[in-house]
C-alpha cells in the first residue's frame, strides 16, 4: 500500500528525496530526520517506513518487521525515565539482528533519538559501523546536536525546518473559512502539527482561553507576574510550559511587528486591539528583550535548568 506523503504539509524537498530513494531502491542503513517539534518529521518517517514494507502507516507499530525503541518504565518510581537507555538499545539492535521473517527489511525506529544516554548512543553506534544484512535504522530527533557526531556521520541527515505560513494557511483552507485559517497558521509559527491540532474546535476554544490568560499575564504589573510566574513553574508539567512558553512567545512577536508597522503580518490578526494595548507598554527593544529571555528559558527547560530562575529572568524583561 503505497500512501506517498500526501496530507503532509511542506517539505516538498524531502519528500521528493525520499520518494527518489523508494523508486530507484538506494535504501541507505540510516536516515535522522531532525527539527523542531510539531514540523511533521515524525510523520514524514513514519510514512517513509510505511511505503518500503507496503503497509498502513497505522499498522507499523504491530508489524513484526518494526521494532520500536522507547524509554522504559521505572517501576520503583511507577514513572517512565526521562532518557532511552543502553538496555533499550541492546534490545533494539539484538532485535534487529534477527532474520527477517518474509525476507525483506527490517527496520528500527529510534524517536526522540536525542535522550538516548552516552552508553545507548555507543551501543548503537556499533550496529550502525557494521550493518546486517537488509536493515534500516530510522532517528527522528528534536535536538541532533545531542546525537554523537559519529552516529550522525553514518547516517542520511535530513534537517526539517518551519514551513511558510502560506502553505500552512493553504491547507487549511480547506475545511476552514479563510479568517481562522490565517489566524490558526499564523499561531503555529510555522509547526504544521499545531496547526493541524488546533483544527479540533474544543482544543481551538482552549487554546483562545489560555491565550486570553497570556494577554492578562503581559499587560499586569511586574510583581503580579512574578507571582503568576512562581506558581506557574509549580504548577505546570515540562510539557504544559513549553506551549505556554510558545504563546507567550507568539503574542510577543506580533508585539514587536506591530511596533514596527507590520501589522499584515500578525499571527493574532484578530486581536490588534489587544496587541496594541501591550505595545504601548514597552517599546520594540523591549518586546526584543522579551523574545530573547523566552528563548533562554525555553533553552533551560530544554537542558534542565531552574525553570523559576528562568522564568523569573523572563518576567523581568519587561
Amino acid at each position: 500500500m503505497n500512501q506517498g506523503f500526501t496530507g503532509i504539509i511542506g517539505h516538498e524537498v524531502q519528500k521528493e528525496y525520499l520518494i527518489g530513494v523508494l523508486e530507484a531502491d538506494k535504501l541507505a542503513h540510516g536516515y535522522c530526520f531532525s527539527g523542531d517539534e510539531h514540523l511533521g518529521k515524525t510523520l514524514v518517517a513514519l510514512r517513509f517506513v510505511a511505503n518500503l514494507l507496503k503497509i498502513d502507516v497505522q499498522k507499523l507499530r504491530s508489524h513484526p518487521e518494526v521494532i520500536f525503541a522507547e524509554k522504559a518504565f521505572d517501576k520503583k518510581k511507577k514513572e517512565y525515565k526521562n532518557y532511552i537507555g543502553v538496555e533499550e538499545i541492546r534490545l533494539l539492535t539484538q532485535r534487529l539482528a534477527l532474520s527477517s521473517f518474509s525476507g525483506g527489511t527490517k527496520v528500527a525506529i529510534i524517536e526522540n533519538a536525542e535522550l538516548m544516554n552516552t552508553q545507548a548512543q555507543n551501543a548503537l553506534l556499533k550496529t550502525l559501523e557494521e550493518p546486517s544484512g537488509k536493515t534500516l535504522i530510522i532517528l527522528v530527533a528534536n535536538r541532533p546536536e545531542a546525537l554523537l557526531q559519529t552516529i550522525l556521520s553514518r547516517v542520511v541527515h535530513l534537517r526539517f525546518g518551519l514551513v511558510a505560513r502560506d502553505t500552512i494557511c493553504k491547507e487549511l483552507e480547506t475545511t476552514l473559512i479563510k479568517e481562522t485559517a490565517h489566524e490558526l497558521a499564523g499561531i503555529s509559527a510555522g509547526r504544521p502539527g499545531i496547526a493541524k491540532e488546533l483544527l479540533d474546535k474544543e482544543k481551538r476554544e482552549a487554546y483562545s482561553d489560555a491565550l486570553e490568560e497570556a494577554f492578562n499575564f503581559l499587560k499586569a504589573p511586574l510583581a503580579t507576574r512574578l507571582e503568576t510566574a512562581e506558581k506557574i513553574a509549580k504548577d505546570l508539567s515540562k510539557t504544559e510550559l513549553q506551549e505556554q512558553l510558545a504563546i507567550w512567545r507568539s503574542i510577543a512577536h506580533d508585539c514587536l511587528l506591530f511596533s514596527q508597522n507590520c501589522e499584515h503580518l500578525l499571527s493574532y490578526s484578530n486581536r490588534p486591539a489587544r496587541i496594541g494595548e501591550l505595545v504601548h507598554i514597552s517599546a520594540a527593544r523591549d518586546w526584543a528583550k522579551v523574545l530573547e529571555a523566552i528563548g533562554e528559558t525555553e533553552l533551560s527547560l530544554r537542558y534542565n535548568g531552574n525553570v523559576t530562575l528562568a522564568l523569573e529572568h523572563f518576567v523581568l524583561a519587561f
